[in-house]
């Protein structure tokens, strides 16, 4: 059976039923059919980072086939991904020879989309922004550090940010379109080995 979806409630399975993982706000919006299969969660998983250093193979194998073989409700996978060269927080010597050596090809969108199918719900691939920081608004922010390191690492977390905020608009918005909220969202870097 299913079970309508109005703040909380119960679904078919008798399973309580929360207002999901993102789709809070839209809860109040629209009325939400929640389809519960017996065996499974609704998933969403996200990940977020660097094109170039994306490992999606131990994901693949570790993370989403398995995840799959439980037959989940939904397995929706969402990528929110910079393009262009590594960029690097850790400014220590073996992350700038990294960063100025590299020569490791990394895959193209194109490629990334094959081998996520069939999981893969939406992707961003968007160039690096580099925001203007006023470190007198970030006092505390790694006082520890120099403040050319300072900045350069604040900008990489802002921008670590907007990865999850694209993600959480992706996965929204396929809320929205399937009137059904996720269980459970799993967000992953873009270099975790799963």
């Amino acid at each position: 059976g299913r079970g309508k979806h109005g703040g909380r409630g119960r679904g078919g399975n008798g399973a309580k039923i929360g207002r999901g993982a993102v789709g809070k706000a839209a809860a109040a919006e629209a009325e939400v059919v929640v389809p519960r299969a017996a065996s499974g969660l609704r998933i969403a998983v996200c990940v977020g980072g660097q094109l170039s250093r994306l490992e999606l193979d131990s994901k693949v194998e570790n993370v989403l086939k398995p995840t799959a073989a439980t037959h989940p409700a939904a397995l929706d996978l969402f990528l929110a991904l910079e393009v262009g060269g590594h960029i690097f927080s850790n400014l220590d010597y073996g992350a700038i020879l990294a960063q100025q050596h590299s020569t490791c090809r990394s895959a193209t969108p194109a490629e990334v989309e094959r081998k996520a199918s069939p999981w893969l719900v939406a992707a961003s691939f968007v160039n690096h922004t580099t925001r203007a920081i006023d470190l007198t608004r970030w006092k505390r922010y790694r006082r520890d550090r120099p403040e050319i390191e300072r900045r350069t690492r604040l900008q990489h977390h802002l921008s670590q940010f907007a990865h999850m905020r694209t993600c959480a608009q992706m996965i929204q918005e396929r809320e929205l379109s399937t009137r059904s909220f996720y269980d459970v969202v799993l967000k992953m870097r873009d270099n975790t080995l799963a």
